[in-house]
Formats: structure tokens, sequence, C-alpha cells
């Protein structure tokens, strides 16, 4: 039984051992929609999912990111076989088409 579940079990508990008032009691349709409301307030809202998701997202996303930097190392180092060859690089770009 989940904790919720065990939680509504002894509000009933206690709700039937108070002592009983004159009134008549609720019908089975109002003791499904009042069920139906207790559960529906205790469940995940959505966006707990997407936060999943995205930690997954972010995590491959960066995996990616450091392949593709130890790529290009590797290749700046096999083209250019000088030290100064990454910032030579980076200096040497086209900055205007970037923009």
């Amino acid at each position: 039984m989940n904790p919720m579940d065990q939680h509504l079990e002894r509000l009933l508990e206690a709700a039937a051992n108070l002592p009983s008032l004159p009134t008549q009691a609720p019908s089975v349709p109002h003791k499904a929609k009042v069920l139906a409301r207790w559960r529906t307030l205790y469940t995940q809202p959505n966006w707990v999912q997407w936060a999943s998701l995205l930690q997954h997202a972010l995590g491959w996303v960066s995996v990616l990111g450091l392949v593709i930097a130890a790529i290009a190392v590797v290749q700046i180092k096999s083209t250019v076989p000088d030290e100064w060859s990454l910032a030579h690089t980076i200096v040497s770009l086209p900055w205007s088409a970037l923009w």
C-alpha cells in the first residue's frame, strides 16, 4: 500500500471512531468524487517528468560537447604541429561570418 493510501486509511479509521452525527450518509457517487479528488491532489505535477527529461538531455549534450572538443583538438594537432595551433585557429576564424 502506498503512503497516500495508508494516510487515507488512517483518516477513514479515525472518522469511523468518531461519534456519529444525526445526518444521512453520503451517496456512492459523492464518495467516488471525494476519493477521486483526494487522489488527484497528491499526484506529481507535469513538470517533474520534464525536469527528468531535461536532466538526461543536458547530460547527453555535455558528453557530445566533450567528444566534439576532443575531436577538434586531435584534428588541430594533426594539421598544425605547434603548441599555438588552437590559439592561431581561433584568431584566424572569420568572426564577421558568425554575426
